[in-house]
């Protein structure tokens, strides 16, 4: 039986948008978490370089893939918004990142994980920016509560992941290149295959008539963006981020080569970090 929504009254309306809101938010959440098994990389660092047989020099290009992608996505990020709308855009790069990590996953070679590495750099590049925006949209009045609760999620899985990359790792010494494969991407195909579906079940599913303005597409001024002030932002974010990445890929190998015992694992430097 079909209920005519305009004999709903308003206050039930009010509690089902406000559900609905929540639904999506903690979808979103748990989406943005997913990739947060990248932090196990660096953990595999020395082992990748033996997997595959490459140099160090290699697994830093390697890695630097991810950032070479990020480039043109953090460049295009604010006119696609602008031009699609922000739902829309969080829709499209979670497909797009999940197809990025299955590649790895299903693909398992050395080519497959450079291929992986950029399209991951593209795509994430827009899914972090765009799944966060979204969320503030769901709730515009709570902004910093709901922002709040996304970084408590992701420092959360930020550091679970590299211990529990570790405890993996001790596990696959046993069980010599097999076992490292299957935990390099098992992970991938999960997540990846994860995020593929959820994406995908967000386009298909009715949009819903809780849409506010700002989650629809807005026109964008070059002349807004280009003042001093966004582009030293942009300048400064951009330096810390090259920073960080180059520690955050690095220090596992260096504490791994440098030092013949270590009083603490590699992962607990990174999930520190």
């Amino acid at each position: 039986m079909k209920t005519d929504s305009s004999i709903i009254p308003n206050g039930s309306k009010k509690e089902v948008t406000m559900t609905q809101r929540r639904h999506l938010a903690l979808t979103m959440i748990g989406l943005i978490t997913l990739p947060s098994f990248l932090a196990a990389l660096p953990v595999y660092g020395t082992r990748i370089r033996e997997y595959f047989a490459i140099t160090g020099e290699q697994f830093g290009t390697l890695m630097g893939m991810r950032n070479l992608g990020r480039i043109p996505a953090m460049i295009t990020v604010g006119p696609l918004i602008a031009r699609l709308g922000v739902r829309q855009l969080a829709e499209f790069s979670t497909i797009g990142v999940g197809l990025a990590f299955l590649i790895l996953g299903v693909g398992g070679s050395l080519f497959s994980f450079y291929v992986s590495m950029s399209a991951t750099g593209l795509f994430q590049g827009w899914f972090n920016t765009a799944i966060p925006i979204f969320l503030i949209a769901l709730f515009p009045t709570n902004k910093r509560q709901i922002f709040s609760v996304m970084l408590v999620s992701l420092s959360a899985t930020g550091i679970l992941m590299p211990l529990l990359a570790n405890q993996l790792l001790k596990w696959s010494v046993n069980h010599g290149d097999p076992g490292f494969a299957t935990i390099l991407q098992m992970p991938f195909v999960i997540s990846g295959g994860t995020m593929l579906l959820v994406g995908l079940l967000l386009v298909v599913m009715q949009k819903g008539s809780f849409q506010n303005d700002f989650e629809k597409p807005h026109r964008i001024r070059l002349s807004t963006l280009l003042r001093l002030r966004p582009v030293v932002i942009a300048l400064l974010l951009s330096l810390h981020a090259a920073s960080d990445n180059t520690l955050h890929s690095f220090l596992p190998m260096f504490m791994e080569e440098h030092f013949e015992q270590l009083p603490l694992a590699a992962a607990w430097a990174v999930s520190g970090h």
